[in-house]
Protein backbone atom coordinates (compact mmCIF):
# COMPACT_ATOMS: atom_id res chain seq x y z
CA UNK A 1 0.00 0.00 0.00
CA UNK A 2 1.18 3.49 -0.82
CA UNK A 3 0.75 5.91 2.05
CA UNK A 4 1.16 9.65 2.52
CA UNK A 5 2.13 11.39 5.74
CA UNK A 6 0.75 14.72 6.93
CA UNK A 7 2.90 16.38 9.61
CA UNK A 8 6.69 16.09 9.81
CA UNK A 9 7.32 16.94 13.45
CA UNK A 10 9.25 15.07 16.11
CA UNK A 11 7.31 11.80 15.94
CA UNK A 12 7.59 11.65 12.15
CA UNK A 13 11.12 10.24 12.31
CA UNK A 14 10.00 7.32 14.49
CA UNK A 15 7.53 6.33 11.78
CA UNK A 16 10.15 6.66 9.07
CA UNK A 17 12.50 4.40 11.05
CA UNK A 18 9.79 1.73 11.10
CA UNK A 19 9.01 1.56 7.39
CA UNK A 20 12.10 -0.44 6.31
CA UNK A 21 10.71 -3.30 8.41
CA UNK A 22 7.46 -3.17 6.44
CA UNK A 23 8.24 -3.36 2.72
CA UNK A 24 4.51 -3.70 1.99
CA UNK A 25 4.21 0.01 2.86
CA UNK A 26 5.56 2.60 0.44
CA UNK A 27 5.78 6.27 1.39
CA UNK A 28 4.40 8.15 -1.61
CA UNK A 29 5.15 11.55 -0.11
CA UNK A 30 4.78 13.91 2.83
CA UNK A 31 3.39 17.34 3.62
CA UNK A 32 3.87 19.82 6.43
CA UNK A 33 2.67 23.41 6.72
CA UNK A 34 6.20 24.34 7.82
CA UNK A 35 8.25 24.64 4.62
CA UNK A 36 11.50 24.45 6.57
CA UNK A 37 10.49 21.08 8.00
CA UNK A 38 9.53 19.63 4.62
CA UNK A 39 12.84 20.83 3.19
CA UNK A 40 14.74 19.17 6.04
CA UNK A 41 12.77 15.95 5.60
CA UNK A 42 13.32 15.89 1.85
CA UNK A 43 17.05 16.34 2.34
CA UNK A 44 17.27 13.74 5.11
CA UNK A 45 15.09 11.00 3.58
CA UNK A 46 14.86 11.90 -0.08
CA UNK A 47 11.07 11.65 -0.02
CA UNK A 48 8.62 13.38 -2.30
CA UNK A 49 7.05 16.51 -0.80
CA UNK A 50 3.50 17.55 -1.67
CA UNK A 51 3.03 21.33 -2.02
CA UNK A 52 -0.17 21.27 0.04
CA UNK A 53 -2.73 18.96 1.62
CA UNK A 54 -5.02 19.16 -1.41
CA UNK A 55 -2.29 17.79 -3.66
CA UNK A 56 -1.63 14.95 -1.24
CA UNK A 57 -5.30 14.00 -1.07
CA UNK A 58 -5.62 14.22 -4.85
CA UNK A 59 -2.94 11.55 -5.36
CA UNK A 60 -4.96 8.56 -6.53
CA UNK A 61 -2.11 6.16 -5.76
CA UNK A 62 -2.33 6.86 -2.03
CA UNK A 63 -4.50 4.41 -0.14
CA UNK A 64 -3.88 5.57 3.42
CA UNK A 65 -3.06 8.88 5.08
CA UNK A 66 -1.01 8.93 8.27
CA UNK A 67 -1.98 12.00 10.31
CA UNK A 68 0.93 13.17 12.46
CA UNK A 69 -0.19 16.76 12.82
CA UNK A 70 -0.68 18.58 16.12
CA UNK A 71 -3.70 17.56 18.19
CA UNK A 72 -5.79 20.59 17.28
CA UNK A 73 -5.45 19.67 13.59
CA UNK A 74 -6.36 15.99 13.95
CA UNK A 75 -10.07 16.39 13.29
CA UNK A 76 -9.85 18.59 10.20
CA UNK A 77 -7.05 16.63 8.53
CA UNK A 78 -8.60 13.25 9.31
CA UNK A 79 -12.02 14.36 8.06
CA UNK A 80 -10.54 15.75 4.85
CA UNK A 81 -8.67 12.50 4.20
CA UNK A 82 -11.78 10.38 4.78
CA UNK A 83 -13.83 12.61 2.53
CA UNK A 84 -11.15 12.11 -0.13
CA UNK A 85 -11.65 8.36 0.12
CA UNK A 86 -8.46 7.55 2.05
CA UNK A 87 -8.05 5.17 4.96
CA UNK A 88 -6.59 7.06 7.96
CA UNK A 89 -4.23 6.26 10.79
CA UNK A 90 -3.99 9.18 13.24
CA UNK A 91 -1.61 9.87 16.08
CA UNK A 92 -3.02 10.07 19.60
CA UNK A 93 -5.37 11.35 20.71
CA UNK A 94 -7.63 11.03 17.71
CA UNK A 95 -9.59 14.08 18.91
CA UNK A 96 -10.39 15.67 22.26
CA UNK A 97 -14.14 15.88 21.68
CA UNK A 98 -16.34 12.79 21.80
CA UNK A 99 -18.83 14.19 19.30
CA UNK A 100 -16.04 14.73 16.78
CA UNK A 101 -14.79 11.18 17.30
CA UNK A 102 -18.26 9.81 16.61
CA UNK A 103 -18.55 11.98 13.50
CA UNK A 104 -15.26 10.67 12.12
CA UNK A 105 -16.09 7.02 12.75
CA UNK A 106 -19.55 7.49 11.22
CA UNK A 107 -17.95 9.07 8.15
CA UNK A 108 -15.43 6.24 7.83
CA UNK A 109 -18.16 3.63 8.15
CA UNK A 110 -20.37 5.36 5.59
CA UNK A 111 -17.52 5.38 3.09
CA UNK A 112 -16.31 1.86 3.86
CA UNK A 113 -12.96 3.12 5.10
CA UNK A 114 -10.67 2.11 7.95
CA UNK A 115 -10.10 4.74 10.65
CA UNK A 116 -7.60 3.88 13.36
CA UNK A 117 -5.52 5.83 15.84
CA UNK A 118 -2.52 5.41 18.07
CA UNK A 119 -1.55 3.81 20.30
CA UNK A 120 -1.28 0.47 18.51
CA UNK A 121 0.60 -1.35 21.26
CA UNK A 122 -2.29 -3.79 21.58
CA UNK A 123 -0.68 -5.55 18.59
CA UNK A 124 2.75 -5.77 20.21
CA UNK A 125 4.26 -9.14 21.15
CA UNK A 126 4.00 -8.27 24.85
CA UNK A 127 0.30 -7.39 24.86
CA UNK A 128 -0.62 -10.21 22.49
CA UNK A 129 1.13 -12.64 24.85
CA UNK A 130 -0.79 -11.30 27.85
CA UNK A 131 -4.04 -11.39 25.88
CA UNK A 132 -3.48 -15.03 24.89
CA UNK A 133 -2.68 -15.95 28.49
CA UNK A 134 -6.03 -14.51 29.62
CA UNK A 135 -7.95 -16.18 26.79
CA UNK A 136 -6.28 -19.53 27.48
CA UNK A 137 -7.14 -19.30 31.18
CA UNK A 138 -3.47 -19.47 32.11
CA UNK A 139 -3.97 -17.04 35.01
CA UNK A 140 -7.48 -18.08 35.96
CA UNK A 141 -10.28 -15.54 36.10
CA UNK A 142 -8.91 -11.95 36.16
CA UNK A 143 -10.27 -10.06 39.17
CA UNK A 144 -8.23 -6.88 39.04
CA UNK A 145 -5.65 -5.27 36.77
CA UNK A 146 -3.23 -2.54 37.75
CA UNK A 147 -1.58 -0.29 35.18
CA UNK A 148 0.82 2.58 35.66
CA UNK A 149 2.41 4.93 33.14
CA UNK A 150 5.15 7.05 34.67
CA UNK A 151 6.96 9.08 32.03
CA UNK A 152 9.74 10.33 34.30
CA UNK A 153 10.24 13.94 35.48
CA UNK A 154 10.62 15.15 31.91
CA UNK A 155 10.95 18.78 32.93
CA UNK A 156 14.28 17.86 34.59
CA UNK A 157 15.59 16.08 31.49
CA UNK A 158 16.17 19.17 29.31
CA UNK A 159 13.41 18.41 26.78
CA UNK A 160 14.09 21.82 25.24
CA UNK A 161 17.20 20.24 23.70
CA UNK A 162 15.61 17.09 22.30
CA UNK A 163 15.77 16.71 18.51
CA UNK A 164 14.61 14.00 16.17
CA UNK A 165 16.82 12.35 13.54
CA UNK A 166 15.90 14.98 10.95
CA UNK A 167 16.20 17.85 13.43
CA UNK A 168 12.63 18.43 14.64
CA UNK A 169 12.38 19.71 18.23
CA UNK A 170 10.29 17.80 20.74
CA UNK A 171 7.13 19.93 21.30
CA UNK A 172 7.52 20.02 25.07
CA UNK A 173 5.23 23.01 25.61
CA UNK A 174 2.50 21.30 23.58
CA UNK A 175 3.02 18.17 25.67
CA UNK A 176 2.60 20.13 28.91
CA UNK A 177 -0.47 21.95 27.57
CA UNK A 178 -2.16 18.74 26.39
CA UNK A 179 -1.39 17.01 29.67
CA UNK A 180 -0.91 13.46 30.78
CA UNK A 181 -4.57 12.47 30.46
CA UNK A 182 -4.81 12.98 26.71
CA UNK A 183 -1.22 12.16 25.87
CA UNK A 184 -0.48 8.89 27.63
CA UNK A 185 -3.23 6.82 29.18
CA UNK A 186 -4.33 5.44 25.85
CA UNK A 187 -1.32 3.15 25.92
CA UNK A 188 -2.79 1.13 28.76
CA UNK A 189 -6.49 1.77 28.22
CA UNK A 190 -6.37 0.29 24.73
CA UNK A 191 -5.09 -3.10 25.81
CA UNK A 192 -7.11 -3.16 29.03
CA UNK A 193 -10.31 -2.62 27.04
CA UNK A 194 -9.22 -5.08 24.37
CA UNK A 195 -8.42 -7.87 26.81
CA UNK A 196 -11.10 -7.31 29.43
CA UNK A 197 -13.92 -5.62 27.53
CA UNK A 198 -15.46 -2.11 27.51
CA UNK A 199 -15.92 0.02 30.60
CA UNK A 200 -19.23 0.28 32.44
CA UNK A 201 -18.08 3.28 34.47
CA UNK A 202 -14.96 5.38 34.88
CA UNK A 203 -14.03 7.58 37.81
CA UNK A 204 -10.97 9.78 37.62
CA UNK A 205 -9.15 12.54 39.43
CA UNK A 206 -6.43 14.78 38.06
CA UNK A 207 -4.27 17.64 39.24
CA UNK A 208 -1.28 19.70 38.20
CA UNK A 209 1.44 18.88 40.73
CA UNK A 210 4.41 20.73 39.21
CA UNK A 211 3.57 24.27 38.17
CA UNK A 212 7.06 25.44 37.19
CA UNK A 213 8.03 22.84 34.57
CA UNK A 214 9.08 25.60 32.17
CA UNK A 215 9.55 29.35 32.02
CA UNK A 216 7.67 29.46 28.73
CA UNK A 217 4.03 30.59 29.17
CA UNK A 218 1.59 27.70 28.78
CA UNK A 219 -1.97 27.91 27.50
CA UNK A 220 -3.70 26.66 29.52
CA UNK A 221 -1.30 26.99 32.42
CA UNK A 222 -2.87 24.41 34.72
CA UNK A 223 -3.20 21.24 32.63
CA UNK A 224 -2.95 18.21 34.97
CA UNK A 225 0.31 16.28 35.03
CA UNK A 226 -1.08 13.54 37.28
CA UNK A 227 -4.25 11.50 36.91
CA UNK A 228 -5.59 8.49 38.77
CA UNK A 229 -8.66 6.53 37.80
CA UNK A 230 -10.80 3.50 38.50
CA UNK A 231 -12.17 1.68 35.46
CA UNK A 232 -15.03 -0.73 36.15
CA UNK A 233 -16.47 -3.25 33.70
CA UNK A 234 -18.72 -6.27 33.74
CA UNK A 235 -16.21 -8.09 31.49
CA UNK A 236 -18.69 -9.88 29.30
CA UNK A 237 -15.88 -10.97 27.00
CA UNK A 238 -16.57 -8.47 24.24
CA UNK A 239 -13.82 -8.28 21.69
CA UNK A 240 -11.95 -5.05 21.10
CA UNK A 241 -14.20 -2.43 19.53
CA UNK A 242 -13.25 1.10 18.54
CA UNK A 243 -10.62 1.46 21.24
CA UNK A 244 -7.90 2.82 18.95
CA UNK A 245 -8.57 6.43 19.91
CA UNK A 246 -8.97 6.07 23.65
CA UNK A 247 -7.06 8.54 25.78
CA UNK A 248 -6.46 8.65 29.50
CA UNK A 249 -3.89 9.41 32.17
CA UNK A 250 -0.22 9.04 32.98
CA UNK A 251 0.76 7.96 35.46
CA UNK A 252 -2.49 6.09 35.73
CA UNK A 253 -3.81 3.48 38.14
CA UNK A 254 -6.72 1.61 36.62
CA UNK A 255 -8.38 -0.93 38.88
CA UNK A 256 -10.49 -3.36 36.91
CA UNK A 257 -13.09 -5.01 39.09
CA UNK A 258 -16.41 -6.84 39.05
CA UNK A 259 -15.16 -9.94 37.26
CA UNK A 260 -16.55 -12.76 39.36
CA UNK A 261 -17.80 -16.06 38.00
CA UNK A 262 -17.88 -14.76 34.43
CA UNK A 263 -17.16 -17.19 31.61
CA UNK A 264 -14.45 -15.91 29.28
CA UNK A 265 -15.29 -16.75 25.66
CA UNK A 266 -12.79 -18.13 23.22
CA UNK A 267 -12.31 -14.94 21.25
CA UNK A 268 -8.94 -14.74 19.57
CA UNK A 269 -7.09 -11.47 18.96
CA UNK A 270 -7.38 -10.54 15.34
CA UNK A 271 -6.50 -7.60 13.14
CA UNK A 272 -7.70 -6.65 9.70
CA UNK A 273 -6.47 -4.34 7.02
CA UNK A 274 -7.77 -3.10 3.72
CA UNK A 275 -5.36 -2.11 1.01
CA UNK A 276 -5.45 0.15 -2.01
CA UNK A 277 -2.49 0.59 -4.32
CA UNK A 278 -1.61 2.67 -7.33
CA UNK A 279 1.36 3.52 -9.48
CA UNK A 280 1.16 7.31 -9.90
CA UNK A 281 3.93 9.15 -8.11
CA UNK A 282 3.66 12.72 -6.89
Amino acid sequence: MRIAIVGCGYVFDFYMAMFPSHPELQVAGVHDIDAARTAAVRQHYGVCVYPDLAALLADGSVGLVVNLTSIESHFAVTKAALEAGKHVYCEKPLVTDLAQARELFALAEAKGLVLAAAPSNVFSDTVQTMWKAVLDGAIGAPLLAYAEFDDNPIYLMQPEMWRSASGAPWPYTHEYESGCTLEHAGYHLVWLCAILGPAVSVTGFSKMLVADKTDVPLHPADTPDFTVGVWVGNFDGSAMRDVSGLSGAAPVWLELMNYLNQKWPSVKPTSSARSSCGSTRC
